[in-house]
């Protein structure tokens, strides 16, 4: 082999085996912190002023367990049986995903991932006024 092909062969080696990163940062959902929730005060706040405080929530369903199992969605995507501003219950979630993942071809692989998630729970009375708020969030 001459000398050319031997530095061609040794960089291609070189490359094909050089270590790598790769990062990721990704957000989901809907961005909902204790302070936007203290502003749903229960007794007080409608239904209408939550969609205008929080925007559109993430899910939202009837406490009611018949109503939900039986809720279908026609082929054009609408929703038919309990329509959103007759449920009882609006959930707000967000989620933060930072990850790495390091490796170097035929020796290692390295990989770490954080997750942060933020839920909130609005539910409403009858009337369709707040009744209880709840939150949680959780970190891995």
């Amino acid at each position: 082999m001459t000398r050319s092909r031997c530095w061609i062969v040794a960089l291609v080696v070189a490359l094909g085996t050089a270590p790598g990163c790769i990062t990721l940062d990704d957000r989901a959902g809907v961005d909902v912190r204790p302070d936007d929730l203290a502003r749903c005060v229960p007794g007080q706040t409608t239904r209408q002023e939550v969609l205008q405080l929080l925007g559109p929530p993430t899910g939202y369903f009837d406490t009611d367990l018949l109503a939900v199992l039986t809720r279908f969605t026609s082929p054009l995507g609408e929703a038919r049986g309990a329509t959103r501003l007759d449920d009882d219950v609006f959930t707000y979630q967000g989620i933060d995903v930072r990850g790495r993942a390091a490796f170097f071809p035929i020796l290692f692989f390295w990989v770490r991932a954080d997750f942060h998630s933020r839920t909130a729970i609005v539910l409403f009375d009858d009337a369709g006024v707040v009744r209880q708020v709840a939150y949680r969030e959780d970190r891995s």
